[in-house]
């Protein structure tokens, strides 16, 4: 674009027509001297509306970029916390005599240190897109200060205590995932909506017209995050009042709206696409929920019960990502092109030389910003020599 921006302002031609313009006006040939100043004017123009277009690339390629940088940050901490969720059994597992507890330290070790470089690289892209919000960043905080909890636990051989701190990492990090994801979805429709043309901030299928998988994964992802906060919010196990009662028939309630909406959409995908596993496994996440409905009803709410939630709520930011990847290539694809309009410089008054030079200063201010130093210093150059003929007329 940079090479058809310098073709649209050639510097001999324009240089040629500032020159030809020069001269006429000498001769007092109007006429001749409005086409060339018209000439050199609307090289000009062309030029200006060549170095916007690249302007407005930049900037798209900069979004895009920072989208791939989120992207491979979601895909990275996904990937974590099944790392973490798999350490969690392990230890779990464990009996206190059990000579594993140093492996089992030395791999949460590991996994902090993953855990540290993808909360560095949040930090870097935070530097350059406002998709990165202080919550992720106090999730991820959160998800390394259990992970050092479970370390020392470890190291100290307490197999129950580091479980639960590695829950909580596993909660924290999944819900800086869903933080990411849905700036992620943000960041993908606005370059499916050419650019953020509407300046509008986009949702995530809350708006009329049909969900792509990857928004309908990630509502359910939303809500099953709420319901497994509202767990939490309950406390462990023991008799319930019956305002906890009342709580818990609600949430699980919900646990069945989200599992009907996923068995509707496995459904949907066995009907197009026949008896393969869909994407993310959709059938273990509805399996797991069921499990977790019959502990919601019946009052017998376990660690293996927290566990599974947070289980079902890694398998869908899962399966949402593996969508995701998807909807933005067809984003790219059916993406069409936009025109780029400008307001023309008025009309030359050929009768009025002082105006006249003054239309053509006019020409270089609305387009000055958008030279580079050598076009610059051409139109000043031709301003100054414009000046000196109408004077010495």
């Amino acid at each position: 674009m940079m090479e058809q921006a310098k073709k649209d302002l050639d510097e001999s031609k324009t240089s040629q027509a500032m020159k030809d313009a020069q001269q006429d006006l000498e001769r007092g040939d109007m006429d001749e001297a409005s086409e060339s100043q018209t000439s050199a004017a609307d090289n000009m123009e062309r030029f200006a509306q060549q170095m916007q277009q690249m302007k407005k690339q930049m900037r798209r390629n900069s979004a895009r970029d920072a989208m791939r940088q989120m992207q491979k940050n979601v895909n990275d901490l996904l990937e974590l916390s099944k790392q973490q969720e798999s350490l969690q059994d392990k230890t779990e597992g464990t009996d206190a005599g059990s000579n594993q507890f140093p492996q089992l330290a030395q791999q949460q070790q590991k996994i902090r240190e993953a855990m540290q470089n993808i909360a560095s690289n949040m930090m870097q892209l935070g530097q350059k897109s406002m998709s990165v919000t202080p919550e992720m960043a106090q999730d991820m905080g959160d998800a390394l200060q259990s992970m050092q909890g479970a370390m020392e636990q470890l190291q100290g051989r307490n197999g129950q205590m580091a479980a639960k701190d590695q829950g909580d990492a596993l909660s924290a990090m999944n819900s800086a995932i869903q933080k990411m994801s849905n700036a992620l979805g943000q960041m993908m429709a606005g370059e499916g909506q050419g650019q953020g043309g509407s300046g509008q901030n986009p949702g995530m299928g809350k708006g009329k017209g049909p969900q792509s998988p990857f928004q309908r994964l990630q509502e359910l992802a939303d809500q099953q995050q709420g319901i497994n906060q509202g767990m939490q919010q309950l406390g462990g196990q023991g008799q319930m009042s019956e305002k906890q009662r009342a709580e818990m028939g609600r949430l699980a309630a919900q646990q069945g709206q989200a599992l009907r909406a996923l068995e509707e959409m496995e459904k949907e995908r066995k009907d197009v696409g026949g008896e393969k596993q869909p994407v993310g496994d959709l059938k273990k996440i509805a399996d797991d929920m069921r499990e977790v409905m019959t502990d919601m009803q019946s009052g017998s709410i376990t660690p293996e019960t927290r566990l599974r939630q947070e289980r079902i709520l890694s398998r869908l930011l899962d399966a949402s990502r593996s969508f995701n990847d998807r909807d933005y290539e067809k984003s790219r694809e059916s993406r069409s092109g936009t025109d780029v309009r400008r307001q023309s410089p008025s009309a030359l008054d050929l009768e009025d030389r002082q105006r006249r030079l003054e239309l053509l200063r006019e020409t270089q201010q609305r387009v000055k910003s958008t030279y580079t130093t050598e076009y610059e210093r051409l139109i000043r150059v031709y301003m100054d020599k414009i000046g000196q003929g109408s004077t010495n007329k």
